[in-house]
């Protein structure tokens, strides 16, 4: 999600140096961590120690101004909009300061992560030099995931049906937005330059076995079909793009001619070929194959 990454930029410039030697993509980090020091030693423009001790100043100069102002508004000696105008200066002054103390110490500026995460990038390394405003790395939060679905063009009219997903992982593994509490964020109404395909956005929760930038196999669930045969995948052989299930018939598994229809990932719709209340072999299909095969071949002796 777009709202769950941060970037770090240089609070001012300086030259980097690295919190330790594992500030690297992928790094697990609390909130708060510092992950890189800016140092100002060697640098004239911009030297972190001179903009703290000159905030310091400008923040107690305005400080005592403010607190004059209010003993001579109190005796009527000023008017009300010259003692704003003190009020006014002391509060930036006194902000301005100590964002810098918060993050500047001994001449070093630290630059902290803003929460739990992981890094995702890292645009510097020990001993660049960065000016105030540079991109440092970004820092991403896990506890939600936007996924995207592509959708060709063919299939425009049915986006508004869509009430979730499923998506296959590449290790296999298959999640619904349903068990990750997912929800619908956008449909596209058109396509972007760099894609003919149509978006679809659900917003997930963060899973450890899900990674940022990976690519998915995703089905898209419509909804509800009634009255309708549908049968796990792994029940279906494949054979040069024709399609078969076994089927029990007087105690054999005979193979059956099936058609085919749409899959959310797990099961798939039957269109021709089935009956309800007929046996089918919905696990194993392929060692009935095998098992059939081996049985069919020739025996002969070799002399």
């Amino acid at each position: 999600m777009r709202k769950d990454e941060s970037v770090l930029v240089a609070p001012a410039s300086g030259i980097v140096e690295l919190a330790d030697a594992g500030i690297l993509e992928g790094r697990q980090v609390q909130g708060r961590q510092v992950l890189f020091r800016i140092s100002g030693n060697g640098v004239a423009e911009g030297n972190p120690s001179v903009k703290l001790k000159k905030a310091k100043a400008v923040f107690e100069q305005s400080r005592s101004d403010y607190e004059r102002a209010a003993e001579l508004y109190v005796d009527k000696l000023i008017t009300q909009k010259e003692y704003l105008q003190h009020k006014t200066q002391y509060t930036n002054a006194r902000v301005e300061y100590e964002t810098l103390k918060d993050h500047f110490s001994d001449g070093l500026g630290a630059v902290r992560s803003p929460n739990q995460g992981w890094i995702r990038d890292v645009f510097v390394g020990e001993g660049d030099y960065v000016q105030a405003g540079d991109k440092m790395a970004t820092v991403i939060r896990k506890d939600k995931m936007l996924l995207k679905a592509e959708v060709s063009q063919q299939h425009a009219s049915r986006l508004n049906d869509i009430v979730g997903a499923k998506f296959q992982t590449p290790r296999g593994q298959i999640y619904t937005t349903e068990s990750l509490n997912g929800r619908v964020l956008s449909r596209g109404k058109a396509m972007s330059e760099q894609s003919h395909y149509i978006p679809v956005y659900f917003e997930i929760d963060g899973h450890s076995d899900l990674i940022p930038g990976s690519f998915v196999n995703v089905f898209l669930l419509g909804r509800e079909k009634k009255d309708v045969i549908a049968l796990p995948r792994e029940a279906f052989i494949e054979e040069q793009g024709n399609y078969f299930v076994f089927v029990e018939q007087d105690g054999e598994f005979v193979k059956r001619p099936v058609v085919p229809g749409i899959t959310d990932g797990e099961a798939m719709l039957v269109r021709q070929g089935l009956q309800p209340g007929e046996q089918v072999v919905t696990h194993g299909a392929y060692q009935v194959k095998l098992s059939q095969t081996s049985s069919s071949l020739p025996h002969g002796h070799s002399h």
